[in-house]
C-alpha cells in the first residue's frame, strides 16, 4: 500500500491512499504519535473497509493488523527519541568575568585557550569555555554575583603538574590558593585556585 503526504494550508494533513484522498486533523495526531501517513492508512481502512488493499473480513483481522503497525511504529520513534537524546550535547561552560580581556590572558598563559569569538561581553574560547561580563550577566540574570561561592570548579588535566605550578607562581604569583599542590589517597596529584573572578580551578594529574 502506497501513502503519499502533504500539509494544507490549515496545517492539517492530507494523504492518497490508493488514489483515495483521506483528511486527518492535527488534533488526532496528537493523540496519536505515529508517522500521519499511517493514520491515513487506518482511517482509510476503517471508512472503507469493503474496498482497502489488505480485504479484510473481520474487525478481528484488522486489529492485528493495526496493534501490529502500531507497535513497530512504536518501536521505531522510541529509537529516533533516543537517538536525539544521545544527540544532546554540552556545548558550553559560561563563568562571569569582570575584565573581559585579562581573563582571556589568563586563561591563555596557563592553559592555552585561543579566542574563537568575541563578541560584546561574550567571548568563546577553545575547548567550550565562554568568558561573560558581569555587568551584561547582572542585566540577564538580575542577581547579584557571587565570587568564589565554591559551588562548581573547572578542572583540567596536566601530566606534568610540577611545571604547571611554576608557570602559575611565575605568571600569576598573587593568586588565591584553596589547596597547594598535594596527593590524594588514589595518588593523584591536585592543586586548587581562584581565577581573577573567584571562579574555581582545579588541575590534576590524569587518573
Amino acid at each position: 500500500m502506497e501513502a503519499n503526504l502533504w500539509f494544507d494550508e490549515q496545517k492539517s494533513y492530507q494523504a492518497t491512499v490508493k488514489d483515495k484522498p483521506v483528511h486527518v486533523n492535527t488534533i488526532t495526531l496528537q493523540l496519536y504519535p505515529v508517522h500521519p501517513a499511517v493514520i491515513c492508512v487506518i482511517m482509510y481502512l476503517l471508512n472503507r473497509p469493503e474496498k482497502n488493499c489488505f480485504k479484510l473480513q473481520t474487525n478481528k483481522q484488522f486489529l492485528t493488523i493495526a496493534i501490529y503497525m502500531w507497535g513497530r511504529l512504536l518501536i521505531i520513534n522510541k529509537k529516533i527519541l533516543a537517538e536525539r537524546i544521545i544527540n544532546m550535547k554540552l556545548k558550553n561552560v559560561l563563568i562571569v568575568v569582570k575584565d573581559i580581556e585579562k581573563s582571556r590572558k589568563f586563561y591563555h598563559d596557563l592553559f592555552g585557550l585561543e579566542m574563537i569569538l568575541d563578541n560584546d561581553g561574550n567571548m568563546i574560547l577553545t575547548e567550550g569555555l565562554v568568558l561573560q561580563e558581569e555587568k551584561y550577566w547582572k542585566e540577564f540574570l538580575g542577581k547579584e554575583i557571587i565570587s568564589e561561592n565554591n559551588s562548581c570548579e573547572l578542572y583540567f588535566e596536566e601530566a606534568d603538574i610540577e611545571g604547571f605550578v611554576e608557570k602559575l607562581e611565575k605568571y600569576y604569583p598573587d593568586v588565591k590558593y584553596v589547596n597547594r599542590l598535594m596527593t590524594h589517597s588514589w595518588g593523584q596529584k591536585v592543586v586548587r585556585f581562584y581565577d581573577l573572578d573567584g571562579n574555581l580551578i582545579e588541575v590534576g594529574t590524569p587518573v
